[in-house]
Order: structure tokens, then sequence, then C-alpha cells
């Protein structure tokens, strides 16, 4: 809103019907005249929702192009303007709009709410417009009582449910500020209930995150508010029986008991169910393992190996994104079974930087949709998406190249070659700094990739060269060249070098999904690529953890962890000649086996990204579907090239 310099320009200029130039005005009201540009911006800003322009001419200054009508509400709206210089934006308008809806028992009128927003009166229309827009989603109205007002018409759940998760995209600790300056409840009372409520939560439930706690916090505040006008959330007898069954249940009495010293009346129990409902929504920061957690475990290791198999980067053993996931999805889980929704500030900038893995995640998530009864927003989508993008920076970080400096005239010449290395290569991390008569210590240090010294280096178990202490251009270059060869190292083989045709079987009978295994895993027993044990590790995996190998409508690639007997990176392929059922509701029946035996968890992913771009291609799956061998291979020759 305009300030009140500002304010006098706007009069300035309603009242001119000429150009005025900027100097003139900067001399008028003795500032700069980048000050008086900023307020001239400020102006022409403000005058936008009069359907208004300022024309500005470099020689002649700037002229108000505005409408006889208009005129003459901006004057009048300049008459009433006092001191207020805080300008809300459109979505802090409309929270404001919907918070005095939910705290007036009564209507109010666009007067009462220009008012408070310092706003004309077509603004505050233009909002209340947007406002029930989205309050229509909700199945929440704004009716117009004329000559009286607007007010609230829905349940009150919807109502409630509306304004929290409109509150969210605010922010928690401006809704708490704001509760503080406009309810109708003594300050002192708003903080003492906070504080009690904190002290319960911290006790009750210590994993609750700070986000979630405060989100509680300002629920209960405002269902206090709305209990003083009378208004009780009304939830079907079933859900309240449901939600007994927890432990979080007995947590929401207790709130309730404390916002009851601050109420009029006894509070009902339904009200007590609905708090239970944001604890079970609310993030926490650790895992609680429960059977529920066990059948959602599954799912999440099932979505992991999905994605895997999708981008061709392998997650399967990224404990930390499992733990993550689980923990994110358990309350995620309540929040759309029962429509509490938690706006993702960053889902528009997710969805453009990350916008194949996003496509990913929505694709399969249909078992944890279908297990649990709900279907997931792009708010969540971008949350999840969050996870697995972490997981890909920790896998980057990870590749690193790591080595060790050795300096046989002394460490102060180890630290100018340290310092020059971060600037030339910064995808190396030096792991030790030593001289070299402790070099042999050094030896025993695990995870680094190689010694750059500056005298040779002889015996090394670590691959070694060296370099002179200022890093010079051919020093550069042996370095280039080390990098190079580690990245095609572990960039792995192409798809047609471990997808070999002894490994490819066409149209074989199977008798279960066991013995479809077993039969894409003879060839390779038969070439040594792995131990028989790895065979029965395979079944293993699929008995313990459920399907999660079925990647694809009828595609399966089973394997096993590399140290249950996988001696060389190999694929094999087996064509059934009729399929076979993994247990999996969504893509049986499998009829194409992949087994896949991988000595770490790296120098696969190059073959198994080019295998699934193939799959994903459909002239190249249905070859794979019913083509001979000759145009199988040549489709994994193509694939290659990929």
């Amino acid at each position: 809103m305009l300030n009140e310099r500002q304010r006098s320009l706007m009069q300035l200029l309603l009242e001119k019907d000429s150009h005025i130039k900027l100097h003139e005005l900067a001399g008028f009201y003795s500032v700069s005249e980048r000050t008086i540009r900023n307020d001239v911006n400020e102006v022409e800003y403000f005058i936008t929702q009069y359907k208004s322009e300022l024309e500005r001419d470099k020689s002649q200054g700037v002229m108000l192009k505005m409408n006889d009508p208009e005129k003459k509400e901006v004057k009048q709206w300049l008459q009433h303007a006092g001191e207020y210089t805080i300008r809300l934006s459109p979505l802090e308008r409309m929270i404001t709009i919907l918070g005095i809806l939910f705290q007036y028992e009564q209507p109010v009128t666009s007067k009462t709410l220009s008012d408070i927003m310092h706003v004309t009166r077509r603004t505050v229309l233009d909002d209340l417009r947007k406002l029930e827009d989205y309050l229509e989603s909700h199945q929440v109205g704004i009716q117009y009582k004329s000559n009286k007002g607007f007010i609230l018409d829905g349940r009150e759940l919807n109502i409630r449910r509306s304004y929290k998760e409109l509150s969210n995209q605010f922010g928690d600790d401006k809704t708490f500020e704001w509760l503080l300056e406009h309810l109708n409840i003594p300050e002192h009372d708003i903080l003492l209930l906070r504080d009690k409520i904190t002290r319960l939560l911290q006790w009750k439930m210590p994993e609750l995150t700070d986000f979630a706690l405060q989100g509680i916090i300002i629920h209960s505040v405002l269902s206090l508010q709305r209990l003083k006008q009378n208004k009780t959330v009304q939830l079907p007898p079933y859900e309240i029986e449901e939600l007994k069954k927890y432990e979080e249940f007995q947590t929401g009495k207790q709130i309730i008991a404390v916002m009851e010293e601050f109420a009029d009346d006894f509070i009902c129990e339904e009200e007590a169910s609905f708090i239970t409902l944001h604890l079970l929504s609310s993030k926490t920061l650790r895992h609680i393992d429960d059977q529920e957690d066990h059948k959602l475990q599954q799912l999440v290791q099932r979505l992991i190996a999905k994605i895997s198999f999708q981008s061709g980067i392998d997650f399967m053993d990224d404990t930390q994104l499992e733990q993550g996931l689980i923990i994110h999805l358990k309350p995620a889980i309540y929040r759309l079974r029962f429509q509490l929704g938690l706006n993702n500030p960053m889902k528009h900038q997710i969805e453009d930087e990350y916008d194949r893995l996003s496509q990913w995640i929505t694709w399969n998530l249909n078992e944890i949709e279908e297990e649990f009864g709900i279907s997931f927003n792009i708010d969540e989508i971008c949350f999840l998406t969050l996870h697995f993008a972490a997981a890909i920076e920790r896998r980057e970080s990870r590749t690193l190249t790591k080595v060790i400096l050795v300096c046989g005239s002394g460490i102060g010449t180890v630290q100018l070659m340290k310092s020059r290395l971060k600037r030339l290569f910064p995808e190396i991390m030096v792991t030790e700094v030593i001289p070299y008569h402790k070099l042999q210590q050094a030896r025993s240090t695990e995870g680094a990739d190689f010694i750059f010294s500056t005298t040779p280096v002889e015996e090394s178990s670590i691959p070694s060269i060296t370099i002179n202490p200022m890093i010079e251009e051919r020093d550069q270059q042996k370095i280039s060249e080390l990098l190079i060869k580690k990245q095609e190292r572990k960039s792995g083989p192409v798809l047609e070098n471990v997808l070999k045709s002894e490994f490819i079987q066409l149209d074989v009978p199977a008798e279960d999904w066991m013995d479809a295994i077993r039969i894409g895993g003879r060839p390779l027993v038969e070439h040594h690529m792995v131990e028989p044990k790895y065979i029965d590790a395979m079944i293993q995996m699929v008995t313990e953890n459920g399907p999660y190998v079925v990647l694809d409508k009828g595609v399966a690639m089973p394997h096993a962890r590399p140290e249950e007997g996988v001696n060389e990176l190999c694929l094999s392929f087996v064509r059934l000649s009729t399929p076979v059922h993994f247990g999996h509701e969504a893509n049986d029946p499998v009829q194409l086996v992949f087994c896949l035996g991988s000595t770490d968890a790296e120098t696969h992913l190059r073959a198994l990204r080019q295998l699934v771009t193939a799959l994903n291609e459909e002239n190249s799956k249905s070859t794979f579907m019913t083509g001979d061998s000759e145009d199988i291979l040549q489709t994994i020759k193509e694939a290659s090239l990929l």
C-alpha cells in the first residue's frame, strides 16, 4: 500500500492534467530522483487495480491516464487512507479475508474488509471472487446477505480444512502473528494456550517437526475461536471409532482439555477426533515401527525398485531414501485420506527442475494409492520427488575422486598443491595430506582413488602419479587422463556387452515365477558369471520383499546383492511361452524376465539405463515380446548407442 509521500504524489497526479518531470517531483519532495522514481513505480502498480496507467515520456515526465469515475473513487480512498504502509499480496489478502469471515459470527461488509486491509472495495470484490473459486473446490461457499454483507456457508469440517490449507501457503509464523492481531481472543490467552500445547506435545510426541507443532497450535487456536461461536466439527461415527484406535487420540483429548481452560463450555469428542487427524497427518523426525509401517515399507521398496528400473539409477541400497520416504508417507497418507492439504511452496520449481523424475514417481504410486485408498496430489508428489532428488545428489557426492596428497619436502608445499587442485579440479576431494615418510600408514586408508605425490611412490596398492607442486600444464594433463579412465570404469559396459546371445532364451515354458527365475539364472551359472547360490538368493529376495521386481507390465528383473555370489556383471533374458504370476496386482502376468547380477552398485547402471530406455519405447518392447533372436539382438545393439 502507498506510504504518506506516495499518497501525496497520487493526489498531485490526480489534480494535474499534464506531464510532470521527475526532477521537478524530486525537488518538490526534497528527495533524490531515484527515490521519486521508486515512488512513481509504486503509484503505477497501485492504479492497475483501477484499469489505469501512467503515461511516461523521457523529455516531459509522467502523466496520469485515468477516467473520471476511477479518479473519484481514488480520491475517496485517499481521504480515508491512514498510515497503513504494508502492501498485502493477493494471496495474503485472500487469507486475511477468509480469516475475517472465519471468526465473524455476523456477515461482514466489503467496506469493513476494505478498511481492515486498506484497499479499495473494488479490490475486495475481486479478491472475494478469487476466494470463492478456491472455496468451491472445498465445498464451501461465500453467501451474500443483502444489505448485511458476506458470510461463509458450508460444513464446519470443510470450512476449517479450507482455511488450514490456504494458510499453509501463508506460512505458519505469519498465520500465528495474524491470529494474535485479529482474533477475538485475548493475546495473553493465545500465548498461554500455545505454551501449554507446546509442552504437552514435546512430552507426548517429541518426534514432531517444528513446522508440524506450529500447525497444530494454529489449528487449536482457530478451533477455539469457532467453538466460541458454537461452531463444532461433525465427523461420521465410523471415522471417530477408527481414530480412537490410535494413541494420538488420547493426545488429542489432552489438547482438548487444555483448550477447555480457555473455552466457555465443554468441548465435544468430535473436536478431539479432528485434532487426532492433524496429529496423524503431521510430519515427524523419525520412523515409528508398527504393523502398518511394515506394509508401507514393502510398498516403498517396490516404489524405489520401479524408479531404479525406469531411471537407470540404482536406489535399492539407499536406506536413507527408504527411511525418508516412510517418514514422509505415513502422515501424508492421513492427510490425503482425510483431505488435510499440505502446500508445497516449491512445487513449480520442482516440476520444472525434475520433470522426468516427477513423472516416474506419478506413474508408480498406484500400489500405495490402492492399498490406502488415497490419490496423490501434485504437492505430495513433489515432496516425494525431493527425496529422490536428494538421493541423486548423495550419489553424485560419492562419485568425487578421492586423493591422498604426499610431499617429500614439507607440508607447506603439499598445502599449495591442495589449493591449486581445488581450483583446477573441483571434482577431486583431498582426503588426506601427509608427508612422504607417513605414506605407509596411509596405504591402509579405505576409499582413496589415487595418490598425487611430489616424489615417485613405489610399491603402492593405490595408483599414483608424480606431479609438480605448481601443477603445471603437463601435470594437469596427467590428472585429466586419470579422471577420464576412472569415469570410463565407473560408467560400465554398454548393454550389448552384458546381454549377450548366449544369455537369451525365447518361448520357454515355466511352471511358476520361481521356475522362471531358475531358468533365467541357469546360463549365468553355466558361464560362471554367478554362483549357483545366487539363483536361490534372487528367489529369496522376492519371497521376503514381495513382487517388487515386477517393474512394468509383463516385465520382471529378479536380482540379489553382489555378495550373494556374483562373479562378473551379467544379464540374462527369458521370454516365457506362457506368462506367470509373481503376485503383482497391476503388472502381472509376467512374460519377460531379465535376471541381473552386478558386482557393485554402479557398474551395471549404463546397461540398465539403455535397457530401460528400450523397454519404454513401444516398438522395442514389442520386439522383446514377439521378435526372433536376430531382431532382439539388433534392438539391443541400437539401445547400446543411447
